[in-house]
């Protein structure tokens, strides 16, 4: 896979004036697997959404794990999307925001949920 690059400050560099139209993209994606569509898709918003990742504090590898893992449910949910519910980009990051909390519970160790319950014990007397 190719490196994705990344901008500390994605949204300044995002200039909706020149943006392509993602909620048509992810539309023709829906209506018939373009794939040219989804690597528009991909080339545009695949770094920003490394660069979200990244500011959540994940390493490099692991924010482009979960950049992939946004696209793929780009591509298998594209039909889900519904523009009356809000902007293309949005929606794109509501899905790599919820992949990145559906990695938490599995890339916690045992014995941080047992420091954890310790934590919230009651004192004892």
């Amino acid at each position: 896979m190719p490196s994705l690059n990344t901008s500390p400050n994605f949204l300044q560099d995002f200039d909706s004036s020149i943006a392509p139209d993602y909620a048509g993209l992810i539309q023709a994606v829906a209506q018939s697997q373009d794939q040219e569509c989804f690597a528009l898709l991909f080339n545009n918003l695949a770094p920003k959404v490394k660069s979200f990742m990244m500011r959540k504090g994940l390493a490099a590898d692991r924010a482009e794990d979960i950049t992939v893992e946004t696209f793929v449910k780009l591509w298998t949910r594209a039909g889900a999307f519904n523009p009356a519910h809000g902007s293309a980009a949005a929606w794109i990051f509501r899905l790599a925001r919820n992949s990145y909390l559906d990695t938490l519970p599995g890339d916690r160790h045992p014995d941080e949920f047992l420091a954890i319950a310790a934590l919230r014990a009651p004192a004892s007397p």
